[in-house]
């Protein structure tokens, strides 16, 4: 594995930045500068003024192409991925855009995929291993690496967004195991395997292919839902990181469409006619970037049909019915500044979890440089803060 473009934990916060007046256009941008200064500077003048999609998208391509013509690979792939994250499914430039990330990606870090045998597919996983690292040093052991992470994106990520931090994990003496599972990336795109609340399934099949018997688990975004359902049905998982927490999807799309989140509600929405629903959507998707684009992803996602059974499908995605279930030591992050995510789901995620052995929250601060969802513009306080958190359960 080549470290090269390992995240560099001590480096100074990129920030979080205003790009664009469109919640949804900022944080992406945001997010694909990758904790990357020269990127930042890079992407500074060239954020369009609109919010068409059409602007972006030949904007990151236009990005994409000028540095990958002064030779920087890595952060050309980056924004080629901005371009493709707005490309519907049935766009020809998505697919041979993602390969392009993807494959950079790989080469870069000169990691393969594994393929992990599932339903009627495989799950594309990776092994993050530095074998430089400084293990585990604790009296009595054998200097291996000092836990096994097994880690997974949520509702829109590609795995390999991940390998800069995951190699900055594998450095502070950690096995990490990242994979997509159904409903992401190459699960979905290459084996047509689509999203389900049982993610201990696919947990489960990760273990076993790779002999893992004890792991802490992290699921970032929509992940930090799916992990507790992981950990809920898989008792080898004896650590949970969700970042950010995400106890009810539906709420958090509710909370997107109509610009609101009433506790409770996604239970009402679930007995409406499909018609009504398929109707309010469509119209609120005319209106709003995220409404517009996180149906067609939702559907894609889901391998449903329509707004309407995209909607009822995530209903089962809530943590609620799990969460007595785990029995893990359990950290919950999120940013106060969150906004997909409403806040008040953390302390109800903490006050589910009955049975896990311990529970710690986490709330960063704009102080911090990451107040937003998954703390992008600080990432390296987010790795070490589960790190920490972690070493304090393991003296």
């Amino acid at each position: 594995m080549d470290m090269t473009h390992a995240l560099d934990l001590d480096a100074s916060a990129v920030g979080f930045h205003p790009f664009s007046r469109d919640d949804t256009l900022n944080y992406q941008a945001n997010r694909w500068l990758h904790d990357d200064p020269q990127a930042l500077e890079d992407f500074r003048t060239a954020a369009p003024s609109s919010t068409d999609l059409g602007d972006w998208t030949a904007m990151y391509l236009s990005l994409a192409k000028r540095v990958r013509d002064q030779g920087r690979e890595m952060e050309a792939a980056f924004f080629a991925r901005g371009a493709e994250f707005f490309m519907t499914p049935a766009d020809p430039r998505k697919t041979p855009v993602r390969e392009q990330f993807v494959s950079t990606v790989h080469r870069a870090f000169a990691l393969t995929p594994e393929p992990v045998p599932f339903g009627t597919g495989a799950l594309p996983a990776y092994e993050l291993v530095d074998p430089d690292a400084q293990g585990d040093l604790r009296q009595g052991a054998c200097n291996g690496p000092r836990s096994t992470w097994v880690v997974f994106g949520g509702f829109d990520s590609y795995i390999e967004e991940l390998f800069p931090a995951l190699a900055a994990v594998a450095q502070r003496g950690r096995r990490v195991i990242a994979f997509e599972g159904p409903g992401q990336g190459g699960a979905l795109e290459d084996h047509g395997l689509t999203m389900s609340a049982d993610w201990a399934a696919p947990v489960s099949a990760v273990l076993d292919h790779f002999g893992i018997e004890e792991a802490t688990a992290l699921g970032l975004s929509l992940g930090g839902g799916l992990v507790m359902h992981a950990a809920a049905g898989e008792p080898r998982i004896k650590r949970v990181v969700a970042c950010d927490v995400l106890d009810d999807f539906l709420e958090v799309l509710i909370h997107q469409a109509a610009g609101w989140a009433l506790p409770g509600v996604s239970s009402t929405v679930v007995h409406m006619p499909d018609s009504i629903i398929n109707r309010a959507l469509s119209s609120r998707a005319r209106h709003s970037l995220v409404v517009h684009w996180g149906l067609w992803q939702g559907m894609h996602v889901t391998g449903t049909d329509s707004p309407a059974q995209f909607v009822k499908k995530v209903t089962s995605f809530g943590t609620a019915p799990v969460s007595a279930r785990v029995t893990a030591d359990v950290l919950l992050m999120q940013g106060v500044e969150d906004h997909f995510v409403p806040n008040h789901q953390m302390p109800r995620q903490a006050g589910r979890l009955t049975s896990a052995r311990s529970v710690t929250t986490r709330t960063f601060t704009r102080a911090e440089n990451a107040a937003s969802h998954c703390q992008t513009g600080n990432t390296g306080l987010l790795v070490r803060t589960a790190l920490a958190w972690e070493d304090a359960l393991m003296p």
